[in-house]
């Protein structure tokens, strides 16, 4: 599922919409970026989620060296009251990250 877009960075984040979250379209990776990123963006009560589509270097850097050892990513809850929070959840497969934490065995790993 590809949606939003980080154009900005993330102050000028352009987050999914509900109707792109429930829909879950799917859109197929080029072959260089072939992994699925969800990018969360939590500031207080505003939730913002950036789908995309990334290569390994981005995957590895973000997610696995970043994110993957952040309990409140790995087990996201927007209603958990988080006033900053960022996460970089990187999956492989098809339409794994259409829910905002990926299913495990489809998490990246090095």
């Amino acid at each position: 599922m590809v949606c939003g877009t980080l154009e900005g960075g993330y102050d000028g984040t352009v987050a999914c919409n509900d109707m792109e979250l429930v829909l879950a379209d799917q859109t197929q990776c080029p072959d260089s970026m072939p992994y699925c990123m969800n990018d969360i963006v939590q500031e207080f009560t505003e939730y913002k989620r950036v789908s995309r589509c990334v290569g390994e270097a981005e995957c590895d850097s973000l997610w696995y060296q970043a994110t993957s050892d952040e309990p409140l990513c790995l087990h996201y809850n927007p209603s958990n009251g988080e006033d900053n929070l960022t996460c970089h959840l990187c999956c492989y497969g098809d339409m794994c990250n259409t829910d905002s934490v990926p299913p495990v065995d489809t998490l990246y790993r090095p």
